[in-house]
């Protein structure tokens, strides 16, 4: 499968589901996929990722080229250090606009923290006006204070969202 997904540059769409994929799996997976500026979607829901699959994601994520919109991880087992570094990469990513964690996730007020620093760093105007503005959903269960970020971001003119936070 990876051979196949290093030669295929123009798939859009990765649906995994139920595959029994682990971190290794997923680390073999992205590396197969870098440099694809056509995938958009990768669905990798119930599965077995745990935290090395996040950081292999998350490397993704960081590379200017990938144009991922949408990242499907619901029923993978997500603690605060997979959300966590999934978060710390949105504060340089314009593309990601949802994540969709587990519905029962267990994570805490300190991963979900780091997700609202990302869509809003008010260490300075200048890092409020660099945060993300694209990322729109993180799926089920979160902070209030994260879902309002999250709804401002829905706002077509990126400049006035920044403004507005």
């Amino acid at each position: 499968l990876v051979s196949i997904l290093r030669s295929c540059t123009n798939i859009e769409t990765i649906i995994m589901l139920s595959n029994g994929i682990r971190d290794d799996t997923v680390d073999n997976l992205v590396s197969s996929v870098r440099g694809n500026r056509q995938l958009t979607k990768l669905h990798l829901g119930h599965n077995n990722i745990g935290r090395a699959g996040c950081e292999s994601i998350a490397s993704l994520l960081e590379e200017p080229s990938c144009n991922l919109v949408t990242l499907d991880l619901i029923s993978n087992p997500i603690d605060d250090e997979c959300a966590t570094a999934l978060a710390n990469v949105m504060k340089n990513n314009s593309k990601l606009e949802s994540i969709v964690f587990p519905i029962r996730n267990t994570i805490s007020r300190s991963a979900w923290d780091a997700f609202s620093k990302a869509l809003c760093d008010t260490s300075s105007i200048n890092d409020t006006y660099l945060s993300n503005h694209t990322l729109t959903s993180v799926g089920h269960r979160m902070p209030r204070h994260l879902n309002l970020l999250l709804s401002s971001n829905r706002g077509m003119n990126k400049k006035q969202v920044a403004m507005k936070k």
